[in-house]
């Protein structure tokens, strides 16, 4: 597991993630049930942080590459036919990076909302335990709440919501096919 890590993040890309991600985990609200990505409660500042953890997790992902140059494409395609918008509300190309941003950004916060729960089980659980650690190590619910295998399961989780999100997006397309062809026959 651990050389699979160091083959997706190297240990400099590692580390800058693990900062990221510890200091994004600061600014949190405190009630957990205001992680959400377009939550009041969390900052801009915050929420681009989530994007730029988002963004790296998703670098070498080739469905996500794709994506993004599928909805360039329709964008281009949409400003040619109907013309460009000043309003950044009404271009598809901004609006579907948003959508993207929001589902990725809430798949990392509902993975490190689970992480830091668990984390919260297991101090409540050995606080009371008195037992001591040789030259000061930490006990295990000490140790840092993002450690690589987390790291890795918070890309997973990202990856998996993609995933889900592709399929959905998928089953829509072809709905819409499936409409035009009913409406191209009546004609």
């Amino acid at each position: 597991m651990g050389d699979e890590i160091k083959q997706t993040y190297g240990d400099k890309e590692y580390q800058e993630q693990k900062k990221l991600i510890k200091d994004m985990y600061s600014k949190l609200p405190l009630n957990k049930k205001h992680w959400q990505y377009r939550s009041k409660h969390v900052t801009n500042q915050t929420r681009n942080k989530i994007d730029e953890i988002t963004e790296a997790l998703m670098r070498n992902t080739p469905h996500y590459k794709k994506y993004l140059v599928k909805t360039e494409k329709e964008s281009n395609y949409r400003k040619e036919l109907f013309g460009k918008t000043k309003r950044t509300k009404k271009d598809y190309g901004f609006n579907k990076k948003k959508d993207i941003q929001k589902r990725l950004g809430n798949a990392l916060l509902a993975q490190m909302k689970k992480q830091t729960m668990v984390a919260e089980v297991m101090k409540r659980n050995y606080q009371d335990t008195p037992y001591s650690l040789k030259n000061g190590e930490e006990s295990s619910y000490k140790k840092s709440l993002i450690s690589q295998k987390i790291m890795r399961e918070i890309e997973q989780a990202v990856n998996d919501d993609y995933a889900k999100y592709r399929a959905e997006k998928e089953y829509e397309r072809v709905l819409q096919r499936i409409a035009w062809e009913q409406k191209r026959n009546e004609l």
